[in-house]
């Protein structure tokens, strides 16, 4: 059976002395990471800052929900015009094979519409 002797004095102090000390400690090593106060009125900093953003986040929904919506669509309706399984399986290779093509030719068109302007 183990008895708690002397060794547990010294650990019960550091853990005091931890918690007393634990928001100057994290605000120390983490200053982005630690809870806001609660007089800085959190929710309705939160609440503005997603309005700001808001159709921003509109946005993403809508192109996420499209793309999800062209994966599943698209094979389905090849099935329907009774496209072979082969073809199926080209057409959405090829999708992402132009999706990173797009990748790397977009930023170069970019470059060329700067100097134009």
């Amino acid at each position: 059976m183990w008895v708690l002797g002397a060794s547990w004095k010294p650990r019960r102090i550091l853990i005091a002395y931890f918690k007393q000390h634990y928001y100057l400690f994290t605000r120390a090593l983490f200053p982005i990471y630690t809870r806001a106060r609660p007089d800085s009125g959190g929710f309705l900093e939160m609440l503005t800052t997603i309005s700001r953003v808001s159709t921003l986040l509109i946005g993403v929904a809508l192109l996420l929900v499209g793309h999800g919506l062209h994966l599943a669509v698209v094979p389905l309706k090849a099935q329907l015009f009774g496209w072979s399984d082969i073809h199926i399986g080209w057409l959405g290779s090829l999708y992402f094979v132009g999706f990173i093509l797009g990748c790397f030719s977009v930023p170069a068109l970019n470059s060329m519409a700067i100097q134009l302007t």
